[in-house]
């Protein structure tokens, strides 16, 4: 791993990270198919530094913290807690993420007030021996603190529901338990697939796993169709107001009142999921017509000049090679419709296409 791997534009938003590597050994982690041994390279100041002259920084784009390891293991909590300090105290307007399956473990719950912060708990209802903190006193733990952290701060607390994997955790029964613990105590869920390797579909096919009706595909996450509608008949029946996407982008931007700054709305293969979505008007009567003088703006941070063409229903063409993190940056921070010709893939997804 180089230094490009401590801040990287991911789809969702900017990776931030003073680690790379975790050793929590859950046997899905993607992470671990190209990060073998920890590295920890930086102090989390050493990384704000140089996100503030990051060619990809923006204000709009939500910051990732420590998701290449689990932010709040006990040796990299600390860090965690001083890169929401440092944001806080230097005035970051972004949305700041957490994903994490453990506790927040630490007092410091300032950090977390008027710092728009989204922490995404996992919990799914994995085994143990596959994803060692999924057990009942963790999810107790993590329960608890949400209550208080519902009650005494304004940080928004969502349930990452994911990986489910037939065989494992992916029964109607299971599920339904998963609902019923967890639906009181979170802002909303979003139901994300996995990303499967064949190293991965192997060892979790080893666990008894069912993985069979996955198409190969390492570039998506996998979710079969049917556990999304079992979940969502499930929702119904017992908390039809509760809050459920299957983006981590739509739960951000609705709870931040703004359209799906990822525009998975223009896709046709995302219409089931939008039209059960609270913001599905709100994201479809966001029109923005394209602007030659801000796009240039944008390529200049960028140090490219795309060769570009606007359709007559304002999508922005560009007919220039680019790399997918410069198309996802564009779409974020100027909002249009992008068709894209030749899209290169990004130093993380090249290497994941050889494991």
């Amino acid at each position: 791993m180089n230094d490009e791997n401590y801040i990287e534009f991911l789809k969702s938003g900017i990776s931030i990270n003073s680690q790379l590597g975790c050793n929590i050994g859950c046997k899905y982690c993607i992470v671990g198919e190209f990060q073998k041994n920890i590295e920890k390279n930086y102090k989390p100041i050493d990384i704000i530094e140089k996100l503030k002259q990051h060619r990809f920084y923006n204000e709009k784009i939500p910051l990732i913290i420590n998701n290449r390891s689990e932010p709040l293991v006990p040796f990299l909590r600390m860090d965690t807690v001083n890169f929401l300090r440092l944001l806080k105290e230097n005035h970051f307007k972004n949305p700041k993420i957490l994903i994490s399956k453990l506790p927040f473990g630490t007092s410091d719950y300032d950090v977390l007030n008027q710092n728009n912060v989204f922490i995404f708990r996992t919990i799914s209802g994995m085994p143990a021996d596959i994803e060692p903190p999924s057990n009942p006193e963790n999810r107790r733990k993590i329960l608890l603190e949400n209550d208080y952290l519902k009650e005494h701060t304004d940080v928004k607390l969502i349930h990452y529901w994911r990986p489910i994997v037939r065989n494992l955790n992916a029964s109607e029964q299971i599920l339904e338990n998963i609902f019923s613990e967890i639906h009181s105590h979170f802002d909303g869920s979003v139901v994300s697939g996995i990303r499967v390797t064949p190293n991965i579909k192997k060892l979790l096919e080893k666990f008894g796993g069912d993985l069979s009706d996955w198409n190969g595909d390492t570039n998506h996450k996998f979710l079969p169709q049917d556990i999304w509608n079992n979940i969502l008949n499930i929702k119904n029946k017992i908390n039809p107001n509760y809050l459920l996407f299957r983006h981590t982008s739509c739960i951000i931007s609705y709870l931040n009142k703004c359209s799906d700054y990822n525009l998975h709305y223009c896709k046709t293969k995302n219409l089931k999921y939008c039209e059960i979505c609270p913001s599905y008007h709100r994201c479809l009567n966001f029109v923005k017509n394209i602007n030659p003088n801000e796009l240039n703006v944008f390529f200049k941070q960028l140090g490219k000049d795309f060769q570009y063409s606007v359709s007559d229903n304002q999508i922005l063409i560009i007919h220039s090679p680019i790399y997918q993190e410069e198309l996802s940056f564009l779409k974020m921070v100027l909002q249009y419709k992008i068709s894209a010709q030749n899209i290169q893939k990004s130093g993380s997804e090249e290497m994941l296409s050889h494991v």
